[in-house]
């Protein structure tokens, strides 16, 4: 789209609309276009010129409060393809990076070569970040994307022409139940390709304050046989766990092992609380999220003081436990 000409065009656009991520193809790019003369304010930009040839060439600017880094040793010269790893601040359950690659793949290209560069490196994402979120956008032409979005369980979101009669441009994803359905803007200055924009799902809050929730039964018997429970297990096997998100999830699986031996439900009662760390029924987020902090930094798991903390997870929010938390 000869990106420099339309940089005053691009910069109103980004100022009218702040997405997040925007990804070109066709930027015409050359070593002689500083950086600088194609910026955008609140925005980090990294590009990927052509070398051997006129035109060509992909870019991606992306918001400047999200960490961006380009993978240097996903790219090769023999397609034009960036690809960058995202750290936003929010993503959806279970994704920890966000991986954006800007794809050009020219009419007259190989498409076999194309098709082996992003399996071989997909393959690598799926064995070293099997966590990762995965947007590919780009100018595909007419390549045959079936095989690479049957093998990574990806979702192509652009369903109208981006170019005359033509789906040429697409973006490749396996978040494709979290964004809505891309919208066609036009195109930018004389560009034969129309804007593609994706937006994210709008999530509906709540008017709901009040959850309705399942209490456990507060009697000496079953808090002594929680302790009991707790008493009798090993928990130096917390020392052997390398990260606090395995810490967490063995601690959260035995003390839920714990409740469904020793718990009494009685009833239903009604609790302005959120969903805790550990899903405990009764158990207040903020007095959870102490009780966790203070477990996870000290050094000492006898099984007194385990399991002295971890009784209090049995015990609704109340200001007496969370002055004893404090201590």
């Amino acid at each position: 789209m000869s990106l420099a000409p339309k940089i005053d065009e691009l910069r109103q656009f980004a100022k009218n609309h702040e997405p997040i991520i925007m990804c070109f193809t066709e930027a015409w790019l050359k070593d002689t276009v500083d950086s600088n003369a194609i910026s955008i304010e609140h925005y980090s930009l990294v590009r990927k010129d052509r070398i051997r040839a006129q035109h060509g060439g992909v870019c991606i600017y992306v918001r400047d409060y999200i960490p961006v880094t380009v993978i240097s040793e996903y790219d090769s010269d023999d397609v034009e393809i960036l690809w960058c790893k995202l750290r936003p601040r929010r993503l959806p359950r279970g994704f920890s990076y966000l991986i954006v690659a800007t794809v050009y793949h020219p009419p007259t290209a190989d498409d076999a070569l194309i098709i082996n560069h992003m399996t071989d490196i997909l393959s690598k994402i799926e064995s070293s970040m099997p966590n990762a979120a995965i947007i590919i956008a780009g100018d595909f032409n007419r390549l045959n994307i079936k095989l690479i979005v049957n093998q990574f369980r990806l979702r192509q979101l652009v369903k109208f022409p981006t170019k005359g009669e033509r789906t040429l441009d697409l973006i490749l994803t396996n978040l494709g139940k979290f964004y809505q359905s891309p919208t066609k803007d036009p195109p930018f200055g004389l560009s034969d390709h129309f804007t593609v924009i994706v937006s994210p799902n709008i999530r509906q809050r709540s008017t709901n304050t009040k959850k309705s929730i399942s209490v456990l039964k507060r009697n000496k018997g079953s808090v002594e046989a929680l302790g009991r429970f707790l008493s009798n297990i090993d928990w130096s096997v917390l020392g052997s766990l390398s990260t606090i998100e395995e810490q967490s999830n063995y601690f959260g699986n035995i003390v839920m092992v714990g409740l469904n031996l020793t718990r009494r439900l009685v009833g239903r009662s009604h609790w302005p609380v959120s969903t805790s760390i550990l899903g405990a029924p009764g158990l207040d987020s903020r007095f959870a999220s102490r009780c966790y902090t203070k477990v996870f930094t000290s050094s000492q798991f006898s099984s007194h003081t385990s399991t002295k903390y971890f009784v209090f997870f049995l015990l609704p929010y109340t200001p007496e436990s969370m002055t004893h938390a404090k201590q």
